[in-house]
């Protein structure tokens, strides 16, 4: 019997090993994952959407509202930024996707690999602490009637401008003009699954590119506990 016992401790303990392993491992590849969006702190980030369907207001009082909103939400203690989008990183399942198009990409691979484009705020990529890479971020001065701008991510810059910079190129999307002047490129970030590799992305300006309808998100960074914005959020 004393040697069953011998056993029996000797498995107890490697069972626990194994656990405090696994569970090491995990809280690594948890760390890992939370760490790949794009470089942000998610203990430090929260979204807010205001959503208008089902309301009696209309799209255009939506869009009277939102530098109002941005305006309220950036005073609030705590906040050290605040940016508007259509989506936030991992909240909504997916972007829109399309064919990009440049000068010589219909004689290339390339030209059938699709690319996510996503329309953001002045100051999202410093809210959600995507890292700029090349060029610049946009700016006041890329108001609507001025040059279209575009930002794209790192995977962009590499498939499609090998050897190249970017900066300056002329692009758009199949079936659309060639309208949108690469002004920067930024570091990949994770979109819509943490396990997924980052999706090639094009960035425009929301004031650029489109009205947000009857929806609006705010990537909120903040600098004290996210409970304790809540209620003044709301």
């Amino acid at each position: 019997w004393r040697g069953f016992d011998r056993c029996v401790v000797a498995i107890q303990v490697g069972l626990a090993l194994l656990l405090v392993t696994s569970a090491g491992l995990l809280m690594t590849t948890l760390r890992h994952l939370s760490d790949s969006v794009g470089g942000s702190n998610p203990q430090t980030l929260m979204a807010i959407q205001i959503d208008s369907r089902g309301t009696p207001h209309s799209d255009t009082a939506m869009q009277a509202l939102i530098p109002t909103m941005q305006a309220r939400f950036a005073a609030l203690p705590g906040v050290q930024s605040v940016a508007e989008s259509y989506v936030v990183p991992l909240i909504y399942g997916g972007l829109p996707t399309g064919y990009l198009d440049l000068p010589g990409l219909e004689d290339r691979p390339e030209a059938e690999v699709e690319v996510a484009t996503f329309a953001v705020g002045l100051g999202y990529f410093e809210t959600l602490g995507i890292e700029l890479i090349a060029g610049r971020d946009f700016n006041a001065s890329d108001s609507r009637g001025a040059q279209k701008a575009a930002v794209i991510s790192e995977n962009v810059a590499r498939q499609f401008f090998p050897g190249k910079s970017p900066l300056g190129e002329m692009i758009g999307f199949r079936g659309s003009a060639r309208d949108m002047q690469v002004i920067g490129v930024v570091a990949d970030a994770k979109q819509t699954d943490l396990r997924q590799p980052a999706p090639r992305t094009v960035y425009t300006l929301s004031g650029q590119s489109r009205a947000w309808g009857d929806r609006v998100v705010w990537a909120v960074r903040t600098t004290v506990g996210r409970a304790t914005l809540v209620p003044a959020v709301r």
